[in-house]
């Protein structure tokens, strides 16, 4: 509701009943008088519309029997009069424009400009400031006029808080009246943000860095400002990694930005640094059986592998891991024929290329057995074994028993507690093993002695004395029985333990036995408790 259509001597000015009341409209209308003069007074017009029964916007044209005067601003009010209560409507302004302007188009701007005004402004006099409002707030903005005064002059810049996108409204206002009684807008500016991009040298991990440097930074999410890659966008971030943005790939990037208006591309593509073969990974081994895992010491990959890695050998995929805060790399050997292999490394940004081959063989054991021993001896074995490499050892019945290191071409295997009911062991990968893969490993027959209680010593004690045994695999075992009470002992080695006699419950002679998953052993020879 307001005022339009101004002329010298007449204006349009427009109201509105909301609702309809109970009470009949009597008169409705507009009072009209020039700003600061006293209600009710001789300047006060009465634009009486007499009785009504509409309800929504209700418009006139008052023709003054005087001209407006143009250094004098006006106040008006909508009302309606019923049987009980006289009800009037907000108090507006106008003044009549006595400029002629051309208003400039809405514009962009990277930060400053110079702004020309087209018109007439012979009576613009010292009564007028311009106004700006919108991302930042300026209450009155120094200009100059031509000397003709057909041109208005003024110089703006963005200032420190503007952002991408960023709108201000620049207008022309009356001096020490309501703004809202005159206002001639002169032009509209969007701000855009220029981007400069940090040419240094990136990878996989470090950051491609990116600066506003026109307008006001963020370090991410600023509005309708994205980068461009490779004709993808991305919201703006100045500290962008790659390692976030799988979807991309390729060792060379175009780069540039797009700021809601312009796409800007920099001048020349980007190449990512590449990891060099000169500098070679280290395998922890020197050869590799296959389905196992192959670990190399791998810490100049860590700017390009950190977070993303597949591996072939020759053109068979393998899968690969990089462990970032070991700085290892892990190849898992499929189940892949003898042979040699070239190994490469990628992902979708980087290429690495080992420059020795990987050599896979098939296990293969020369000593084959049968073997028969007691719990806690050494089983030395000869073969193609790898040295460093762990092999797990399962029963006939693929039950986990044991694992051991290869050495070069053999393989010390510790019987354990486990190997007792065995009938036959197997040595198997890593691979096979953990993701439970079928095995072809030859089994190797084998017979537990089980173990033995071949002495002790003394034969005699009582609480406090230090009893020793020695026996086959008796250090194997987590306890033992003296009489009826178990025990923990001290291991001295695999058949050897001792441990300090508890308080026993009686006097008298006991044996020594053995409690084993499937047999029981017992000493041959009593020990007395005194």
């Amino acid at each position: 509701m307001g005022f339009s259509d101004i002329t010298s001597n007449q204006v349009k000015l427009t109201g509105q009943i909301k609702i309809a009341g109970n009470e009949t409209v009597l008169d409705h209308g507009f009072i009209i008088q020039e700003a600061g003069t006293e209600a009710n007074s001789s300047s006060e017009i009465n634009i009486s519309l007499g009785k009504t029964n509409q309800v929504g916007e209700i418009s006139t044209t008052f023709k003054s029997p005087k001209s407006f005067d143009p250094n004098v601003y006006y106040t008006f009010y909508f009302y309606v009069r019923t049987e009980k209560n006289f009800i009037k409507g907000n108090l507006h302004e106008f003044a009549l424009n006595s400029l002629s302007i051309i208003p400039n188009e809405n514009r962009f701007s990277y930060g400053r400009d110079t702004i020309h005004v087209n018109g007439n402004f012979e009576n613009l006099g010292d009564k007028f400031r311009i106004r700006v409002r919108g991302a930042f707030e300026l209450f009155s903005l120094p200009f100059t006029l031509s000397a003709d005064k057909k041109v208005l002059s003024f110089v703006i810049g963005a200032g420190p808080e503007v952002s991408n996108f960023d709108e201000i409204q620049i207008s022309l206002v009356r001096k020490n009246e309501n703004p809202k009684s005159y206002v001639q807008d002169l032009v509209q500016i969007t701000y855009l943000a220029k981007v400069v991009f940090e040419r240094a040298y990136h990878d996989f991990l470090t950051p491609l860095k990116f600066k506003v440097e026109n307008i006001a930074d963020s370090y991410y999410g600023i509005k309708n400002l994205f980068i461009l890659i490779n004709g993808k966008k991305i919201p703006y971030n100045n500290n962008l990694y790659l390692r976030d943005h799988p979807e991309f790939g390729g060792k060379t990037l175009n780069i540039g930005y797009m700021n809601g208006k312009d796409s800007v591309y920099f001048s020349e593509p980007y190449n990512l640094i590449q990891p060099s073969s000169d500098d070679p990974i280290i395998p922890h081994i020197d050869r590799v059986h296959p389905n196992t895992l192959l670990n190399f010491n791998a810490k100049q990959l860590h700017h390009f592998f950190w977070a993303y890695v597949s591996a072939k050998l020759g053109n068979e995929e393998v899968e690969a891991r990089f462990d970032y805060r070991e700085n290892l790399l892990g190849i898992h050997v499929g189940d892949l024929p003898e042979g040699e292999y070239d190994l490469t490394v990628y992902n979708q940004f980087h290429f690495y290329n080992h420059k020795n081959k990987i050599k896979v063989e098939k296990l293969k054991i020369s000593t084959k057995g049968p073997y028969s021993t007691y719990i806690g001896d050494t089983i030395q074995l000869k073969g193609n074994f790898i040295k460093g490499l762990e092999y797990f050892v399962i029963n006939q019945n693929n039950g986990l028993i044991n694992s051991a290191v290869g050495g070069e071409n053999e393989i010390k295997l510790e019987v354990i507690s486990g190997f007792e009911g065995v009938t036959a062991f197997k040595f198997i990968s890593s691979d096979e093993y953990y993701k439970e893969l079928k095995s072809n490993a030859i089994a190797i027959p084998y017979k537990s002695l089980g173990y033995t209680i071949d002495k002790f010593y003394p034969t005699s004690g009582t609480t406090g004395d230090v009893l020793t045994i020695e026996g086959k695999g008796i250090g194997c075992v987590p306890a033992i029985l003296l009489g009826d009470t178990k025990i923990t002992p001290i291991k001295i080695n695999n058949h050897k333990i001792s441990f300090s006699i508890p308080r026993l419950p009686g006097k008298g002679k006991m044996k020594i036995s053995i409690s084993s998953v499937h047999n029981f052993y017992q000493s041959d020879n009593y020990f007395e408790y005194l």
